[in-house]
């Protein structure tokens, strides 16, 4: 065409992607795992808040406006600490789908420490990048008005610009646009008017990564056209052999990002930042047995050697997402190979001697989760010693366990049973009976589920609510006696009755007194819905608190147990304290901000006086924290005088009673 030719590459701020261009680079650390990907149109937008990174996720914004600030993340909106007047600030983190949100979350660096602001996209501004890559053979205009005939083409090549649109980055997310001029060493500046989503700067980066089967491009914009997150690869030239790799630049756009890989063949364009692996020199104490691996990346990894009270140097890690730290390590006697704490034996694994009933087949495991090289067939139920437990901080419970070929260990679910000598009685948790309330202030109102008023809240931050209500919440029915002034809620054997003015509420079982206790005050009853404290409801009910959600709400839950009889003793030796010991299986989690209202184990005497504290106590066995089965021994125990006793052996949630159970014992004289 007329006055229109192609430039060379060599431009004032020209630059060639070669190895030889990063030797001096600085290292970049290691990418953070992205958390997903949202697919758009022919590009992806990497989610979750991550550290600065080129034009994702830009060093610092400037707010064109009063924006609202925030102590934490997930503070409403009505609870800004203040307001931050225009200014640029420097970005601790930032959501990488800023540039296709509305509003996104950002950390900054304030006077304050680190604080959290919620700009929309077109009330910020971000730095002007100096340079940007064409991906692409692109035309030149000498003004912004791309239906005049270019004056000429670039071939793909980093230049250097000059002026860039105002709010550039704000468009439409599949077509748009953004006029940007550039300098040229032989026609002075022009325009070029491409994609947002071809917008991308280059930075200089040096670190190993492993890659496997991963697509590659030739050319940085094919990668960038190319969706390979959906599993088709429909534009790769091919993909990168199991390996490790130097990644040697990073391209990275307001939306999208890719690397440039040496290979023995040349260098390629990848979309994925591999499994990153960084220098270390550091000790590594293994205090329990850990196997030595040839390999991380293979199933059937060679075992070197297996090491147990010795220390080693790394001189490489991996963090894995899934498996933890992998360390590649020298021994004293100078053999390589990797390690990883999480598959071997567990360092806070408690030891025990204890009999196990399993009562289902067991997949047998070297250490937790780990296979054995060559699997074993399943254990059958059938009953085992146990030689220690461990909690996963995933929630799993795992027990060692003794077999005639050496210890295994296997999962522990709520239908096994742990069966020391002294245990009498076996509770598991029911889940099936489970029933929840959510309460939701609003303002000094209290409502359930954010529907309907339930309760208030008094000025001294005490919480009421309607027993009436919370009643019909958790199925148990209520009866309003006008002549006594008295109102009895009710549900199975259980029963608690409530007197207008007395500070006192009375238990039954069978319709038969058990014993009164005190409440904190006393019920206030108030157009039939009676009203008690949150304390004195979660004893009677029996629930336990769960606010982890939303430190502004909290749920209240229902516990139930189903009781499996054991053996009771029948005769107990004179001068002998006599005791019940139990195993519960509860499926509770105990996370910041539970309450757990105990399950306890009590002995009690027909016709004697109940004691108001009984001779119960509760211990604990592993992680109450994200664990899916929690262990808990109850005991009890009551001095007998020589004759035959009718006892009582009761479970109580708080002061509700779960199950009952008559016995008798003769005590010689």
């Amino acid at each position: 065409m007329k006055n229109k030719r192609m430039l060379p590459i060599y431009l004032l701020t020209t630059v060639t992607l070669a190895a030889a261009m990063w030797v001096g680079a600085l290292p970049q650390s290691a990418k953070a795992a992205e958390i997903s990907l949202v697919n758009m149109a022919n590009w992806t937008v990497y989610s979750g808040l991550q550290a600065p990174e080129g034009l994702r996720i830009p060093e610092s914004i400037e707010l064109l406006k009063d924006t609202p600030y925030y102590a934490n993340p997930d503070d409403p909106n009505e609870k800004a600490e203040g307001v931050f007047a225009p200014q640029t600030v420097r970005v601790l983190k930032g959501e990488a789908s800023w540039s296709v949100n509305s509003a996104s979350q950002w950390q900054i660096d304030t006077m304050y420490g680190p604080r959290w602001v919620r700009p929309f996209m077109w009330d910020i501004a971000i730095t002007k990048p100096d340079t940007i890559m064409l991906t692409e053979e692109t035309p030149l205009y000498q003004s912004q008005n791309d239906q005049l005939e270019s004056v000429a083409s670039l071939s793909p090549q980093e230049v250097q610009v000059v002026k860039i649109e105002d709010k550039w980055f704000v468009g439409d997310s599949r077509i748009g646009k953004a006029w940007v001029q550039i300098h040229t060493t032989w026609l002075g500046d022009l325009w070029i008017h491409i994609p947002i989503n071809r917008i991308g700067t280059v930075q200089p980066i040096f670190q190993r990564a492993h890659y496997n089967n991963e697509p590659y491009y030739l050319e940085v914009g094919t990668a960038l056209q190319d969706n390979d997150h959906t599993g088709v690869n429909q534009l790769a030239d091919g993909r990168l052999r199991n390996g490790d790799y130097k990644i040697i630049a990073e391209l990275t756009t307001v939306y999208d990002r890719s690397y440039l890989v040496q290979t023995a063949d040349g260098d390629k364009w990848v979309r994925g930042a591999g499994t990153i692996i960084s220098e270390t020199n550091e000790t590594v104490d293994l205090k329990v047995e850990t196997p030595l691996l040839s390999d991380v990346w293979s199933t059937d990894n060679q075992e070197l050697a297996v090491l147990k009270a010795v220390t080693v140097t790394a001189f490489e890690t991996i963090q894995d997402p899934f498996n933890g730290t992998w360390d590649h390590v020298r021994t004293s006697q100078g053999t390589t190979g990797w390690v990883n704490k999480h598959r071997a034996e567990p360092e806070n694994a408690i030891p025990v001697q204890w009999k196990i009933r399993l009562m289902g087949e067991k997949m047998q495991f070297r250490y937790p989760g780990v296979n054995f090289s060559v699997q074993k067939p399943n254990l059958l139920a059938q009953t085992v010693t146990a030689l220690a437990y461990w909690d996963e901080p995933s929630g799993e419970k795992w027990v060692k366990i003794h077999t005639a070929e050496g210890s295994v260990w296997v999962t522990f679910s709520n239908k096994d049973r742990i069966q020391v000598p002294e245990a009498t009685l076996q509770i598991e948790y029911n889940e099936r009976h489970l029933g929840y309330v959510t309460i939701i202030p609003q303002g000094q109102d209290l409502t359930l589920f954010g529907q309907r008023n339930i309760g208030y809240r008094s000025d001294d931050g005490t919480d009421f609510l309607s027993v009436v209500q919370l009643a019909s919440a958790f199925r148990y029915r209520s009866k309003q006696d006008d002549y006594t002034h008295s109102l009895s809620i009710d549900k199975g054997d259980y029963m608690f009755v409530l007197q207008a003015g007395h500070r006192e509420a009375r238990i039954y079982w069978h319709d038969v007194p058990e014993r009164t206790v005190q409440l904190s005050q006393p019920p206030i009853d108030s157009s039939g819905k009676w009203y008690l404290s949150l304390h004195d409801l979660s004893s009677l009910f029996g629930l336990s608190q769960d606010n982890w959600q939303n430190p502004d709400y909290y749920s209240l839950l229902e516990k139930d147990y189903t009781v499996e009889l054991g053996n009771f003793p029948t005769k107990v030796d004179a001068n002998e304290r006599f005791e019940l010991q139990a195993w519960l299986y509860e499926q509770w989690s105990t996370r910041k901000g539970n309450l757990r209202m105990p399950a306890l184990l009590s002995i009690e005497e027909e016709g004697a006086v109940p004691s108001s504290s009984p001779n119960s106590l509760q211990e604990k066995f592993g992680s109450e924290e994200q664990a899916n089965t929690v262990w808990y021994r109850l005991y009890a125990s009551r001095t007998l005088v020589p004759g035959l006793h009718r006892l009582n052996a009761v479970l109580r949630v708080g002061e509700r009673i779960v199950w009952k159970q008559a016995f008798s014992v003769e005590v010689p004289k």
